[in-house]
């Protein structure tokens, strides 16, 4: 049982060791950066909100332009299907967002507009935490038919730098991280493009087929 232990406790230390290696190459992988492109590449479409012509053309457009600028939010597609079902599909569940295409400001972005703007906004309680105490966020009340939907072009105009010594001793520790020995006491994701979120969801799905097993087990006993 001490063996056991013993090797356990060895295991989590080499595990917390390779998990801080990893962070340090991974910082470095994002602190490459980008190089611009020659030339521009056409990469799909954004769908967004302009001023209505008429709202365009009156005296105060500029205050409606001010608070679009702060709240606006853009939603890109490979094409204009696609981006109009990332609009539909963010204006049902996106939580920031009032409504399609406009979001919720914060205390620091309502703060930055202008005192004619800062009359189109009511402030809330979003939020309380032990920490941070009560949150506000703040509601706008310009209509909606103020605004109307637009598409614009979407252009790659840089790329990443690629160091592939570096990925490749990235891809050697997770893959280290991943294997049977380790994989047990790794506690943090590993693959890039992983969340906390996508694995709870995993465990949560593997815990359902668990129960259905366990059940079916006491019904249907061997």
């Amino acid at each position: 049982m001490k063996g056991n232990t013993h090797i356990t406790a060895q295991r989590k230390a080499q595990v917390r060791h390779l998990e801080q290696e990893l962070q340090v190459l991974r910082r470095a992988w994002y602190n490459l950066g980008y190089v611009p492109l020659d030339k521009p590449i056409r990469n799909g479409w954004y769908k967004h909100l302009v001023l209505r012509q008429d709202v365009a053309r009156r005296q105060d457009a500029h205050v409606f332009q001010e608070i679009l600028n702060a709240c606006a939010r853009w939603v890109w597609g490979q094409d204009k299907p696609m981006a109009n079902r990332r609009w539909q599909h963010n204006a049902k569940s996106n939580t920031n967002w009032q409504w399609a295409g406009l979001a919720y400001i914060t205390k620091e972005r309502f703060q930055a507009l202008s005192p004619r703007a800062q009359r189109y906004f009511v402030a809330y309680e979003w939020k309380w935490t032990p920490w941070q105490g009560s949150l506000r966020r703040y509601y706008c009340l310009v209509p909606q038919y103020y605004y109307v939907t637009a598409y614009a072009k979407a252009y790659l105009t840089h790329k990443r730098v690629i160091d592939s010594q570096l990925q490749h001793q990235i891809h050697q520790l997770e893959n280290q991280l991943l294997g049977n020995e380790l994989y047990a006491h790794t506690q943090k994701p590993i693959r890039f493009g992983t969340s906390k979120w996508s694995r709870r969801r995993t465990n949560r799905q593997a815990r359902q087929r668990a129960k259905v097993a366990l059940k079916m087990h006491q019904l249907y006993p061997p």
